[in-house]
């Protein structure tokens, strides 16, 4: 009953969620654009002079390069000390 075709090849279900893609991937691009603005938009506050703060976008490029890193190394956990041979129940 879940995945029944409807006489359209398509289940409503699965109308509904493309819809509700359209606009999860709306607000998301919009809450990027804010938070784009908000890094580049306002100035730095001189009291706080470090050296990345000179860099315009830097904590944009630094969330990303930490996102990607994150996704790697939990990648790299997972294939080293989560799988197992195909056969490891059967050998004992």
């Amino acid at each position: 009953q879940f995945f029944q075709a409807s006489r359209s090849g398509r289940h409503r279900y699965f109308r509904r969620t493309s819809a509700v893609k359209k606009w999860a991937i709306l607000i998301l691009f919009l809450l990027a654009l804010l938070s784009l603005y908000a890094e580049l938009g306002h100035p730095v506050d001189p009291g706080h002079g470090h050296w990345w703060n000179k860099i315009p976008g830097f904590f944009i490029f630094f969330g990303l390069l930490g996102c990607i890193l994150l996704i790697l190394v939990a990648k790299a956990l997972g294939k080293f000390l989560l799988t197992r041979d195909e056969n490891y129940y059967d050998d004992k």
